[in-house]
Formats: structure tokens, sequence, C-alpha cells
């Protein structure tokens, strides 16, 4: 009798086995006989960790290479001999030629020394973002998603501080701020990143788990409940993430994409479930 009830058992999915069953028709059968939340948390805890570390390299990534651009655009523009001096609350240069412009590639990012009144303020207007430094101010411009232009300015007057800096230290300073701050922004970029997929996957998944529910629940499914629903959309997840992601890069992706990918999924298993 205990042989019977042994051989008849259907043995639970791993986490690591569900990144390969997820894809299966067959998944919803598997994953009925499976009543271990921690499971499927941990499954969804762990592919939400790797989709937030892929990201975070990407970005990581990109800002890497947009910090080397900026420092070889400075040591490129700002000769060795050059000097900064910031004293009573001003900003002068010496030995190098104004107004000392560095712009991105897209064009839309300037960023503008100009301690002597050279550079035309009528020509803020060309860029999205800019950073202005003049001989006492910097204004910063910010183009919002609404096209509106946030500008914030500081006085330099406001900053109790002397020094002096020459081209060469400048440079070196920037190298090494670059150098160190690049793991900081990669961890931080990290937490938030996988702070905010997640907050947002849990609410789609909440959202399509009503969905999922009515449709099993008007296909007859049995016994068949949001628990269930929920639980299955935790996992469908991944192949929603990926595949989106995937037809993201080879610039496939359309409107509805996720929704079809999520009905597909339903579909097929909802499916099977009903023949067996």
């Amino acid at each position: 009798m205990n042989l019977k009830l042994q051989i008849g058992r259907k043995t639970p999915l791993s986490v690591w086995q569900r990144f390969l069953a997820v894809w299966r028709p067959d998944f919803l059968e598997k994953l009925e006989n499976d009543l271990d939340e921690n499971r499927a948390w941990g499954f969804w805890f762990l592919y939400t960790t790797i989709a937030a570390v892929l990201v975070s390299i990407v970005v990581g990534v990109v800002a890497h290479f947009a910090a080397v651009d900026f420092v070889k655009n400075i040591v490129e523009n700002i000769p060795a001999e050059a000097r900064g001096k910031f004293q009573d609350g001003k900003l002068s240069t010496q030995n190098i030629s104004e107004p000392i412009v560095w712009t991105e590639k897209t064009e839309d990012f300037v960023a503008v020394v100009d301690t002597i009144g050279r550079f035309e303020t009528t020509r803020f207007d060309e860029f999205g973002n800019m950073v202005f430094v003049s001989a006492d101010k910097i204004i910063i411009r910010q183009r919002e998603n609404s096209g509106f232009i946030k500008t914030e300015e500081y006085l330099w007057s406001d900053f109790d501080v002397n020094f002096a800096v020459t081209g060469a230290e400048f440079s070196a300073g920037a190298e090494k701020f670059f150098g160190k701050i690049e793991l900081v922004i990669f961890v931080v970029g990290f937490f938030v990143i996988w702070f905010f997929l997640a907050i947002f996957r849990l609410i789609f998944a909440f959202w399509w788990s009503l969905f999922a529910w009515a449709g099993g629940a008007i296909l007859g499914i049995r016994d068949w409940t949001f628990e269930k629903s929920f639980r299955a959309v935790q996992h469908f997840m991944l192949v929603s993430l990926s595949l989106v992601f995937l037809l993201s890069v080879l610039d496939w992706q359309f409107w509805g994409s996720t929704s079809l990918i999520f009905i597909l999924l339903f579909g097929m298993n909802f499916l099977h479930l009903k023949k067996h």
C-alpha cells in the first residue's frame, strides 16, 4: 500500500526546474500538485533578482562608456596648464579659451563653462538638457517628459569656499572620481531597479490573475481558484519578461505583445488541463 502511494505521488518541481517547465503546456498540471508557497515565491524572487542584475549590467555598461567619453572630452578640451580659481563667490579661468562646450553625440545635452560672457543665453533653447557655468552662478536645465524645461539656478556666493585647480589636477581627479563611483552606481542602481521591478510585477501579477481566474472559471477548469491563478501568473511572468525583452532587442515588439503571450500561455495550459 505504501509502495503504491509513493509511486502515484508526483514530485514537486524544484525552483530551478521551473525555469524550463514553465515553457511547457503541462506546467499548470505540474504546479497544481505543489502546495508549497515557499518554492513559488523563491522562484519569483530568483528570476526578479536575475532580471534586475541583467538590467543593472546593461545600465552600468552604458553609464561606463558615457563616463569614459565624458572624461576623454574633459582631457582633450582642458589643457594641463589651464587654471581655474574660485574665490569670493566668483569663478575665473586662465590659460584656456572660453566658452568651453561639451556636447553629447545626440546633441540633447550640453555643458558650458563661460566665465567671460561670450556664450549667448538665447542658445539655451537649442538643447533639452544643459549645465551652464558662469562666473557667478550655475544653471541646470532639464527637459521633462511633458516637454517642459525645468530650470534650477545656484549662486556661487552661496558656497563659502575658495580653491584653485589646474587642468592636469582636474583631469586626474575626474578619472579617479568616475572610477570609484561606478561600483557605487551599479549597487545602488541594482537595488532601485529590483525594488521597482518587484513592485511593478506584483501589481501586474494581481491584475492578470483576475483575468486568468475569470478565464479558468468560464472554461470550467476543475478546482480553479484565484490563488492558483496568481501562482501561475507569478511563474508565467518569467516567459513574458524574456520574450518581451527579446522582441525589444530584435525591434519586433508591438502593442499588446505581453497580453498575447499570457493568452497563449494560459490557453495551451487550459487546453491541456481540459484534455487530461
